[in-house]
């Protein structure tokens, strides 16, 4: 994480742009973990888990008591950012099916 102080307003603009991505590299690597689940199932979940993650899972399955009690730890306030971050990630996503696209989200 980069910490900013007392930047310029001229600044800004460069600041908030968002990092330029090589689309046919992560092209490449989503279908590779897509291809590798595909193929793997449940052992590359597992497998992806431990990699990213740090974690190792015996079972990939969430109960419902386990699933209730998770829900009632998340504040109200984040669960109204993720499902803020679920409607502007659905509208970015859609906006991408289509050639030259401008993509407004909510704050």
């Amino acid at each position: 994480m980069r910490i900013y102080k007392n930047i310029q307003k001229s600044e800004w603009p460069q600041l908030c742009r968002r990092p330029k991505l090589q689309t046919g590299t992560l092209d490449k690597l989503v279908n590779e973990v897509f291809e590798k689940v595909k193929t793997s199932g449940d052992a590359a979940l597992k497998a992806y888990t431990r990699q990213f993650d740090k974690v190792v899972l015996e079972n990939l399955v969430v109960g419902t008591k386990e699933w209730d009690a998770g829900v009632e730890d998340v504040p109200e306030v984040l669960k109204e950012a993720i499902l803020r971050a679920k409607k502007n990630i659905e509208i970015f996503h859609k906006a991408q099916q289509s050639e030259g696209f401008k993509v407004e989200t909510e704050l």
